[in-house]
């Protein structure tokens, strides 16, 4: 009989429970919509090349014009009718803006600038930019002055997350899954 019965009291208090938390349920029950806004990322960077007039003269920075804080990498590339004879006797060198560990060499071919480079905002009205990619091209004396070549520099980038330390390796992983 005892048995019975605490079943039985059991059984009220459970049916008393859902009654009050369903009704607690139906009063805080609410049929406004909620609005989820969500912003896309606006990854848009740009090549800024000042220049005095010559290839050697160049500072090739990347600006960005985006909305989004992104990593950046960037290589310059030799191109023309007499490149390939000039790199294969290695009588052009660019030299990249290392030094100060702006941009860092990425055994990839491509150099990383060592840092987020974020987006314009209110203490900072203009587009940021990276330090120059490199600060010059040394063209061999062997070189004829006839020789036709362009030195032309491909960027890349790539959103980043604000809220972590630039590292090379995470870097190179954000651009390996852009695929």
């Amino acid at each position: 009989m005892k048995n019975a019965t605490i079943k039985v009291l059991f059984s009220i208090l459970l049916v008393a429970a859902l009654a009050i938390g369903g009704t607690f349920a139906y009063l805080y029950a609410t049929d406004t919509p909620v609005f989820n806004t969500f912003a896309l990322a606006d990854i848009h960077t740009e090549i800024d090349e000042p220049t005095s007039g010559t290839a050697a003269e160049k500072d090739p920075q990347v600006v960005n014009v985006g909305k989004s804080a992104v990593y950046v990498r960037a290589r310059a590339v030799i191109s023309g009718g007499d490149a390939q004879v000039l790199e294969q006797n290695n009588w052009i060198t660019v030299v990249y803006n290392t030094e100060d560990g702006n941009w860092v060499y990425g055994n990839d071919g491509f150099y990383y600038y060592a840092g987020v480079l974020l987006p314009k905002s209110e203490e900072e009205p203009e587009n940021p930019s990276t330090p120059p990619l490199f600060t010059d091209v040394i063209v061999s004396t062997e070189v004829s002055k006839e020789a036709e070549f362009s030195v032309d520099v491909y960027q890349e980038s790539v959103l980043a997350p604000t809220d972590s330390e630039w590292s090379l390796q995470a870097a190179k992983t954000a651009f390996e899954e852009k695929g």
